[in-house]
């Protein structure tokens, strides 16, 4: 049985470059959904609509930050700096 760890050697391989974008491309959909609905559910009794797409919306770009940096660019710069640069592109 291969665990996550598994499939991120695999994605991140010698060449696999192409692979690790769909991977993480595919990831962030599947995990922004879930955000967004998990969101919804847990705080749409408590605070507006809009506010609610911000929570989610904030958490999806942090997880796809994480994602972007394990799977595809591991980079060794600041983590704030380049969280920064992140969100601002």
């Amino acid at each position: 049985m291969m665990t996550l760890e598994h499939i991120f050697q695999f994605v991140r391989g010698g060449g696999r470059k192409p692979l690790a974008y769909i991977a993480v491309g595919l990831l962030n959909t599947v995990i922004g959904y879930v955000i967004g609905v998990v969101c919804l559910f847990l705080l749409l009794d408590l605070l507006p609509t809009p506010v609610v797409g911000l929570i989610a919306t904030m958490i999806a770009v942090l997880s796809n930050f994480i994602l972007c940096k394990r799977l595809v660019f591991r980079t060794k710069a600041s983590l704030r700096g380049e969280l920064i640069k992140f969100v601002q592109v």
